[in-house]
């Protein structure tokens, strides 16, 4: 399947960003793959070579807001403008409260809050110019509901729902979509490593359920992304 649309993905190189890419390229998309490291990029654009209409890369650590406009605009130039862009980057690290986890706490919020906002920032000035696009951020269910250990992650993703909703209404009279997307328990990286110490502090019951199969997949956040 060949689709004229083109897609730039940060945080693309493992996890969810990994398998929307791989989702992505099944259906024809054009890409830009975006990471911190360069290395890893280069292995997923060359796997995905055979389905993607055309794949680019653009090493981008969303954490050096300053490089994050270049970083689109370059994307951008080589595949001959995007249509949509995809806030996946992110982390996720235990942050129980009044526990003295200032510097977890600090990055979490410079990378899922202040990088995804950068993004959608660069993203809706490239859109205006184009008289068009989409910005996508994956949030998560915790930007709803809380979760044991995860209070700064849980705080920048419900932020980052809030931002897009206000981008959205502000957006709509210039033909620029925001929306976000609030995936449940996904099995990546970010997942594997929270896990254990989560369900440590829960009652047995909700911790199976957590650790039971996962509740969203790529194709099904894809799906939203689009739509």
């Amino acid at each position: 399947m060949t689709n004229s649309k083109s897609v730039l993905i940060t945080g693309a190189t493992r996890g969810l960003g990994a398998s929307l890419a791989r989702e992505f390229a099944r259906r024809g998309y054009r890409l830009a793959l975006t990471g911190r490291s360069r290395e890893a990029l280069d292995a997923l654009a060359a796997e995905l070579r055979g389905e993607a209409a055309a794949v680019t890369v653009e090493p981008l650590d969303v954490e050096a807001f300053d490089t994050i406009p270049a970083a689109i605009r370059n994307c951008a130039e080589r595949l001959g403008g995007l249509d949509i862009v995809v806030i996946n980057a992110g982390v996720g690290w235990p942050t129980p409260a009044g526990e003295g986890h200032a510097d977890a706490i600090r990055k979490t919020i410079d990378i899922n809050l202040t990088g995804a906002i950068l993004t959608a920032e660069a993203a809706v000035e490239l859109f205006r110019e184009q008289g068009r696009g989409q910005v996508v951020g994956i949030t998560s269910i915790l930007a709803v509901r809380g979760l044991p250990q995860q209070s700064a992650y849980s705080a920048t993703k419900g932020a980052v729902r809030l931002f897009t909703k206000t981008a959205a209404l502000e957006g709509a009279k210039e033909k620029i979509r925001v929306n976000s997307v609030h995936p449940g328990i996904i099995d990546t990286p970010i997942w594997q490593k929270s896990i254990t110490r989560v369900t440590e502090t829960m009652p047995a019951a909700q911790a199976a359920m957590l650790a039971g199969p996962t509740g969203a997949n790529e194709l099904n956040v894809a799906a939203l992304a689009t739509g």
